[in-house]
């Protein structure tokens, strides 16, 4: 029997791994844009944002993305860490890379201004390059370490 576009679409790991990443993304940054208009620092809007992510991107990543039949401490132990560099150091630098680079930031505040945005533009844009960046090193790290097919014994 022929299966349908996208049943075929949704087999590709990568095509998983950008639904579980959209679901993960529209968290992180809904909670991201709240707590920063709440009047929190970058720092701590984008930590208690990015766990909650990371906590259902473990989740998903695993049961629906990799298709995990089993997961050891370690790899918990391994995806957090993975993770976390990528949501607690890269992230942090880019935002506020981004935010503090003056030419780039008059550009986010003067494309936004006709719209009434620019509080919205200059929290959101940072964090839409920090996410890219770090989707792209998490997919690397998940695919060759964190989910890659090991022999049973290695992952005790």
């Amino acid at each position: 029997m022929k299966k349908s576009g996208v049943t075929q679409l949704l087999a590709n790991k990568l095509v998983r791994f950008a639904l579980v990443g959209i679901t993960n993304t529209l968290i992180d940054i809904l909670l991201f844009v709240s707590l920063r208009y709440a009047g929190l620092p970058i720092t701590a809007a984008n930590i208690l944002s990015t766990s909650a992510a990371l906590i259902v991107s473990l989740l998903l990543n695993y049961r629906y993305t990799f298709q995990g039949k089993r997961m050891t401490r370690w790899d918990v132990a391994l995806y957090i860490a993975v993770t976390l560099v990528g949501i607690w150091i890269l992230q942090p630098i880019i935002i506020s890379a981004i935010t503090a680079y003056g030419p780039l930031s008059r550009l986010i505040l003067a494309t936004a201004k006709p719209f009434g945005l620019e509080k919205l533009f200059i929290i959101l844009i940072p964090k839409l390059a920090a996410t890219a960046v770090t989707l792209v090193w998490n997919y690397l790290w998940y695919n060759k370490v964190v989910f890659r097919q090991r022999p049973y014994s290695v992952r005790n």
